[in-house]
């Protein structure tokens, strides 16, 4: 079994965050490779390695993130790239879309200047 808490998720958040300053180390460089949009899988958004990129075609990324479920409870993760803010929401139910829909409005709410 895997257990993790949300403390230890915002570690990992916060660390992806990190990966893009302009001094990384040889980790935060092997980190921030999987940052990098891959393919396009809608209007906005692009898929990476093991993550998802929101951004406007030529815009750097807005928002990366990850989000996932499981029997019984879902979860969202991602942080604003070139800013402090990451997250993570966790919930015990199974309702990904009104999970991923809580992010986006969270999303909005962390950036009010992008109106995608």
């Amino acid at each position: 079994s895997f257990f993790s808490s949300t403390r230890d998720m915002m570690k990992w958040i916060e660390a992806n965050r990190l990966a893009n300053n302009p001094n990384p180390t040889k980790l935060q460089v092997a980190m921030s490779t999987t940052h990098r949009p891959v393919k396009r899988i809608g209007t906005h958004t692009w898929s990476a390695l093991g993550w998802h990129i929101y951004a406007a075609p030529g815009d750097p990324p807005h928002c990366v993130w990850i989000n996932g479920a499981t029997g019984g409870g879902c979860g969202f993760m991602g942080f604003l790239p070139g800013s402090k803010k990451s997250f993570v929401i966790l919930c015990n139910t199974s309702n990904a879309g009104a999970v991923d829909e809580s992010a986006r409005k969270l999303i909005t709410l962390l950036d009010p200047g992008d109106n995608r």
